[in-house]
This record gives C-alpha cells, structure tokens and sequence, in this order.
C-alpha cells in the first residue's frame, strides 16, 4: 500500500482523514447496506460458484498486474481473493 499523502504547507484545513489514501481492498462504496459486497455475493453463491469467482478475480488481477494500478497494489489484490478463497474452502471442508 503507498504510503499517506503529505499536505500542502498551507493545507490547514485538512484532518487526517483527508491524507489516508483509501483501502484499495475495502473501500466504502463496497458497504452499502450494512454489508460488505464480498460477503453478500459469498452468501448468495454456492462454495463452487464462489471458489470460481475468486479464481476469476486472481486471474484478473494477475493479468493485468502494472497495466491498470500500481503493480503492487493489483498483486495485493490477487493475494487477497486467494486468501478469500483458501479461506472458503477450509470453512466447507468436510473432516476426513
């Protein structure tokens, strides 16, 4: 993640959270409704249905990493929905 943004010296007007750069990740616009998009779509998909839509964001920001964002920010993003995904099928994982 880049670091926070410096304000001009005469930026007096400015708090702090005027500098932090927004959660790529998480940002607000994704919490509509009191619930985080991610996890309404999880809810709404079976396991299968969600692992394939964490494969298809990997590869989507594995694709097109240092072309739209910043390369570390896109890989980041990547890692996350593998994270996200990993983390789905240890919670639908039948005990053998």
């Amino acid at each position: 993640m880049t670091p926070p943004k410096k304000a001009p010296p005469n930026a007096f007007w400015l708090g702090p959270e005027d500098l932090a750069e927004p959660d790529p990740i998480h940002p607000d616009h994704y919490k509509g409704g009191g619930i985080e998009t991610i996890d309404y779509i999880q809810a709404k998909l079976t396991p299968k249905e969600f692992v394939g839509y964490c494969r298809g964001n990997v590869l989507k920001y594995v694709s097109r990493a240092g072309q739209k964002d910043d390369t570390v920010q896109e890989i980041g993003k990547a890692i996350w929905y593998l994270e996200r995904w990993r983390d789905s099928l240890l919670r639908t994982r039948k005990p053998t």
